[in-house]
């Protein structure tokens, strides 16, 4: 903090500068420097922690036998910390909190802090630990970063306070009166983007997504009241379309909740580096071929969810050749310009023996073999291959999303993957994006399209 009382400031006021200010009482709420030493602090505390695991005087907890050991996952100012439940791991831990608080002058709330037991610990043993670290022991519907720490066998009352938050949201909007634009604005960018922290993480109940669902289309129709009837003259299918095919943009909660999840499958299918990523390759067994074996009846909902949500990845996923050592000529996706990205072989009879992409390559010139290509593939393979440039110098292969021109993989592009899938071909002369792009009021816009949609309350859509 030194360095922050030290400085000197200058104002400028109506264009000249003013007696110099000099800081005595450091940073307050708000400062944009205050992030950057939380940062900084954080670091020593995390370094702290590694130092202690290190000697071996706290222990990390594993997911998994062969899986990374877990000590600390910091966000900001908010941290959670992994050990046995030992007084020795309990104590230390008390030590080097005191200690950190010392050196930073920052102080630990304690009754806003808990502690959770696994199911083998020893009331006992709890209670010591409660009593030297002086926590409580946390709820079971404790919430961290807007997500829920523990899950219970009961889905439904566990996401049910996203109806809670969306519905105190849309009681203050509904005392405005509302323009169309107003509500659309407010749908696109507020209501839905609301639950996406946890829909990143979990599978929200189908019957959760459908109540949603259900409170922005009664928002969109009806803004004043939470109850009673209302007049729809368009389908919440049909406006949960893109502006470039007739819609105002909506989405689906339960398409968004795909299109969120997918991405960790994507991170875990392209062996993305990073500690959960590892957690979680090393407790099921992830390992090359995944996305094409078959969903694991026995294990965590978390882990269900990603596996469902592998056929997205699968429409998209493609290998970029390298030196080829690392991809199955049958069953990974490495052929771009053909459906499933997967050779078919000359011959449905032809045996399909493990044969790797780095077998098809001359090494040495860096070339396809042209006649071993021939004698395997069909014609149509063949020339998609061979249509495969090889970069000159040998490089691990990578996956790539076709999806995207950088090959990376976006919620955007999986989004719209998984909305083509259902979405009919619309017969129509109108150019949608042209009259979302017009310089003019967003009300103006708005107007327009209902009018283009058909959805005013005219006489004859009122019959």
């Amino acid at each position: 903090m030194a360095c922050v009382t030290s400085v000197s400031f200058e104002v400028l006021v109506n264009g000249g500068k003013s007696a110099q200010v000099k800081p005595s009482r450091g940073l307050r709420q708000g400062d944009p420097l205050s992030s950057y030493l939380f940062i900084l602090g954080q670091e020593v505390l995390s370094r702290m922690i590694e130092q202690e695991f290190q000697r071996k005087n706290i222990n990390g907890v594993k997911a998994s036998i062969n899986g990374p050991a877990i000590t600390h996952i910091m966000y900001d100012d908010d941290i959670v910390l992994f050990s046995k439940a030992t007084r020795k791991d309990a104590t230390a831990i008390n030590e080097w909190i005191i200690k950190y608080c010392k050196w930073s002058g920052q102080n630990l709330n304690r009754s806003k802090s808990g502690i959770f037991f696994s199911k083998q610990t020893l009331q006992q043993s709890a209670r010591a630990i409660k009593q030297i670290l002086q926590m409580k022991k946390l709820m079971s519907d404790a919430i961290y970063l807007g997500a829920l720490l523990f899950l219970t066998r009961s889905p439904k009352k566990d996401f049910n306070y996203l109806l809670n938050k969306l519905e105190g949201r849309l009681a203050g909007w509904r005392t405005m009166s509302l323009s169309w634009a107003g509500r659309c604005t407010l749908i696109n960018s507020v209501t839905q983007t609301t639950p996406i922290y946890t829909m990143s993480s979990f599978k929200v109940p189908n019957s959760i997504c459908n109540k949603l669902d259900a409170l922005f289309r009664k928002f969109w129709w009806k803004p004043k009241k939470p109850t009673g009837k209302f007049l729809a003259l368009k389908s919440w299918d049909k406006l949960c379309t893109p502006k470039d095919k007739r819609g105002p943009g909506f989405k689906k909660v339960r398409d968004s909740n795909s299109a969120l999840l997918a991405k960790l499958a994507w991170m875990i299918a392209s062996k993305w580096d990073s500690l959960c990523m590892s957690i979680l390759r090393a407790k099921y067994k992830a390992k090359e071929g995944w996305l094409h074996e078959n969903i694991s009846k026995h294990s965590s909902p978390i882990w269900r969810a990603i596996e469902e949500v592998k056929s997205i990845i699968v429409k998209g996923a493609c290998y970029l050749i390298g030196d080829g050592a690392s991809i199955n000529v049958w069953q990974d996706p490495w052929v771009p310009w053909i459906d499933g990205f997967r050779p078919k072989p000359k011959t449905q009879d032809d045996p399909r023996n493990p044969l790797m992409v780095s077998h098809l390559m001359d090494q040495e010139t860096r070339v396809w073999k042209d006649n071993l290509i021939q004698n395997i593939f069909d014609a149509k393979s063949l020339k998609a291959i061979l249509s495969i440039l090889i970069s000159l110098r040998p490089k691990p292969d990578k996956l790539i999303w076709v999806h995207n021109p950088k090959g990376n993989f976006t919620v955007k592009s999986a989004f719209q993957t998984l909305i083509d899938q259902h979405l009919l071909p619309i017969n129509s002369d109108v150019d949608w994006k042209k009259i979302w792009k017009i310089k003019a009021p967003e009300r103006v816009k708005m107007l327009i399209w209902r009018i283009g949609a058909n959805i005013l309350p005219t006489n004859e859509n009122l019959q």
